[in-house]
């Protein structure tokens, strides 16, 4: 923006309407909280594209699918904090018609999960997302917002620190139960992914995009970054071969 003229004050902190015009003067710390997470711990990993507060629910498909035939299911109820019914299963995210209410629908990202048995990209086209044959089995979700849940949620760290609780209780036709309750998700400070997740998730988003040759390249590079002498070598192979050109 610089680069192109645009300007803004000369004095961003202490100036009129400055940071600490608004906040208060105050002697910047790190943590901020003297208890606080660090801003490592306040990151996170997704090992599939999928919205955040739906990792750990979608952590259960590959046991819901094992214990039953998606068609025997009859009902899931899915209990969750208040935060995460009104955010990503209020009653739009039920009909999906877009891929940005899609990729925030937990009853879409779950059922498009059970049925194809994995989400990637290619699950937020509009082909897939307004397939009609889905939305039997999202009618069979109920939403149950539990305040145990966002109590736990609200107590707990600090931005995506938080946990992300959830439970899932399956029925099928004959009467058996499926119950299992997630805290934290895959990709959590507290559950971190491990080279190989994170080797699988390269291998999924590299697919159809680079060269497998290209893959394989730019993984050895970042594993190896501590012992890389310059950033911007790293930084250059993740440019696209004709844009290198």
């Amino acid at each position: 923006l610089a680069r192109e003229g645009f300007t803004s004050s000369d004095s961003p902190f202490e100036g009129f309407y400055g940071l600490q015009h608004l906040t208060g003067e105050f002697a910047p710390r790190l943590p901020v909280l003297a208890d606080g997470p660090s801003v490592v711990e306040m990151s996170h990993q997704k090992p599939i594209p999928a919205e955040t507060q739906a990792l750990g629910l979608l952590e259960l498909v590959p046991r819901l699918r094992a214990w039953s035939p998606v068609d025997e299911i009859e009902s899931i109820e899915l209990h969750v904090s208040h935060h995460v019914a009104e955010h990503i299963a209020d009653p739009p995210k039920f009909d999906p018609r877009t891929r940005e209410t899609a990729d925030h629908s937990l009853p879409y990202m779950l059922a498009v999960a059970l049925v194809d048995g994995v989400i990637t990209l290619a699950s937020y086209r509009p082909e897939r997302f307004l397939d009609p044959t889905l939305r039997p089995l999202m009618n069979k979700m109920t939403i149950v917002p539990t305040q145990t849940y966002s109590d736990l949620r609200a107590n707990g760290m600090y931005g995506v620190t938080r946990p992300a609780p959830a439970r899932l209780i399956a029925r099928r036709t004959n009467g058996d139960v499926f119950d299992q309750e997630v805290i934290y998700f895959k990709g959590h400070m507290r559950d971190p992914m491990t080279r190989a997740d994170i080797d699988a998730k390269l291998n999924l988003i590299c697919a159809g995009v680079v060269t497998d040759a290209d893959r394989d390249r730019l993984r050895a590079a970042w594993w190896d970054i501590a012992d890389a002498p310059d950033i911007t070598d790293l930084i250059a192979l993740l440019t696209r071969p004709e844009t290198a050109a």
